[in-house]
């Protein structure tokens, strides 16, 4: 991801209802299978507001690739334990250092089959690794391109994928379904009208608004962590090392 977006995403993620509700979603899950005052690894931290928010629960190390998504994290968190590395290469951890991984919206950006078997290798037994991506193939477009994406996945796709580097699966489901046609629809839109597909996606937006979107979206999360939502735009799988 370019310097821009990572910096429009600092700006808006602290309470953007889509980062908020993705945010609180996974914590949900961490809280669930992760226990309290475990080793946490935040593979591609971003701008580090997960790694800010659970710092008093686990024992939380920072990675990314990018230097400029290091700093921002640092200047959120200034004492977090943060790392450059390339998750494509192997990672400077002994094996068996980690209970639990995040990896939010990365996969899609980089060569799934080295990065996963990179990870498995730092987790510990039983450990688990909370992914989420893009959902479906067909839907591929500008937007991905903006971003950066190299693909996106179905819920089998995914699955397979994991099972084949060692994973089982404790929980799969497809969220930001309520939105599914009215994001469709702007995405449809911008790819038929060139001059708007470098526009943001994260419109700015009365408090108001974007605090009903956050209720709405939550809820749909929240059902998302208990149940297999049949489709969406984004894809949540829940995977534990064997």
């Amino acid at each position: 991801m370019d310097e821009i977006k990572i910096q429009e995403m600092f700006d808006k993620e602290d309470d953007y209802w889509w980062f908020a509700a993705r945010r609180e979603m996974v914590l949900e899950l961490l809280k669930k299978y992760v226990k309290r005052g475990a080793p946490l690894l935040d593979a591609g931290c971003g701008t580090g507001l997960l790694t800010k928010t659970v710092d008093k629960k686990y024992i939380v190390t920072a990675i990314d690739f990018s230097k400029k998504s290091l700093s921002l994290t640092r200047k959120r968190k200034p004492k977090a334990k943060l790392l450059w590395a390339n998750l494509e290469k192997r990672l400077p951890f002994p094996k068996d250092s980690f209970s639990g991984v995040t990896l939010l919206d990365v996969l899609e950006h980089i060569d799934d089959k080295k990065s996963l078997p990179n990870l498995a290798r730092v987790m510990k037994t039983n450990g688990i690794i909370i992914i989420t991506v893009p959902a479906y193939p067909w839907l591929f477009s500008y937007w991905d391109v903006l971003h950066q994406h190299r693909r996106r996945y179905t819920r089998t796709q995914l699955i397979q994928l994991l099972k084949h580097y060692g994973f089982t699966i404790e929980h799969s489901s497809y969220f930001n379904t309520l939105f599914f046609p009215l994001i469709l629809f702007v995405r449809i839109f911008k790819s038929t009208f060139k001059k708007h597909r470098h526009d943001s996606d994260c419109y700015d937006m009365p408090i108001k608004a974007n605090n009903v979107l956050h209720i709405i979206f939550r809820k749909e999360t929240w059902l998302a962590t208990k149940f297999r939502i049949p489709f969406g735009l984004s894809l949540l799988v829940v995977a534990r090392k064997k």
